[in-house]
């Protein structure tokens, strides 16, 4: 008898053990789920139909598949102007259902100048994979996908960086 209730007593420890460590990692695994960047390089020279004085802003646009959202310390935006950079962090779930999925998220670019939108990308982070950028809707390619290692000139540059 005295060994029933020792084991009984040994499971109901371990269990609750296991449990509070489940419990904490996933706590963990969606409060640490920043795991990319988008990086803006604005190379539209003057004189371009495309080119803006006051830059561009990127901001997310519409709801995200398996996103809990985008960071910017400057109010979920990135502004930049010619020749500097831009970033735009993304932060995706780390959920259960969602470790076994594809995340995407729709971002629109706003001309500064005209307050109006110039086009829309969709950053997408396939299972297993690197995220990359897919243009949605382009006008004049006047924003291209670039590598850390490229630079494509007269464009508006995007690229991701996964940690």
């Amino acid at each position: 008898m005295k060994f029933i209730l020792h084991a009984r007593k040994c499971i109901t420890k371990k269990s609750f053990i296991f449990l509070t460590v489940v419990f904490n990692l996933s706590i963990m695994g969606n409060a640490y789920s920043i795991n990319s960047f988008i990086y803006i390089k604005n190379k539209i020279p003057p004189g371009d139909i495309y080119y803006s004085k006051k830059g561009y802003t990127v901001v997310a646009d519409g709801k995200g598949l398996c996103m809990y959202g985008v960071y910017n310390p400057a109010s979920h935006t990135a502004s930049y102007e010619k020749s500097s950079y831009g970033r735009v962090g993304i932060h995706y779930s780390a959920k259960w259902k969602c470790g076994f999925m594809d995340s995407r998220q729709n971002f629109k670019v706003i001309n500064n100048d005209r307050g109006k939108v110039a086009g829309t990308f969709e950053w997408a982070k396939p299972f297993w994979r690197i995220p990359h950028i897919n243009m949605i809707n382009n006008p004049g390619r006047f924003m291209k996908e670039v590598t850390e290692r490229s630079d494509e000139p007269d464009a508006l540059n995007l690229s991701c960086k996964h940690r």
